[in-house]
Formats: structure tokens, C-alpha cells, sequence
């Protein structure tokens, strides 16, 4: 028996035009996880999670972290924090 990959399929992409360039798409059953961008000495990652996800961690992260999770760009149910 063997068991499920816990690896995210890769792609290279160009989602978002100039503003961010090329970037790497990782997707685990055809669900975008996460966009990761480089820059310069550093790298930028764009990651989605539902409200349900968000709800489900909000009192166990920082100040900071919370603050991201209100003000996160809003997508369907959810959105996308950078």
C-alpha cells in the first residue's frame, strides 16, 4: 500500500502581469495553495485560505498576523494574504 503524496505540484506562472512577474504556483489536487515570488534578496508568497481556515487559527497567531488576516485581499469565500 502505498501512502498520498504530501508534495504540491509546481508550475511555473505569470499570474498577476508586471506587478509580480513570473512566479511558481504550487497546487495540491488542482487547488492553488500558494503563488512564490521572487525578489530582489528576498522572495514574496501569496497564499489563499478560506474563512473557515482563517477562523480556525486566528486566536493562536500574533498581533501581527491578525492584523494580515483583517485587512487580507478578499476572494470568494476567503482570501488571499502576501
Amino acid at each position: 500500500m502505498s501512502l498520498p503524496s504530501k508534495e504540491s505540484e509546481q508550475a511555473i506562472t505569470f499570474p498577476y502581469g508586471n506587478q509580480y512577474g513570473w512566479g511558481i504556483a504550487h497546487r495540491k489536487n488542482k487547488k492553488l495553495i500558494c503563488h512564490v515570488f521572487a525578489e530582489e534578496n528576498a522572495f514574496a508568497v501569496m497564499m489563499r485560505l478560506s474563512n473557515k481556515q482563517f477562523e480556525s487559527i486566528y486566536s493562536q497567531v500574533r498581533t501581527y498576523t491578525r492584523e494580515q488576516i483583517d485587512h487580507k485581499y478578499p476572494c470568494g469565500d476567503g482570501g488571499w494574504l502576501h
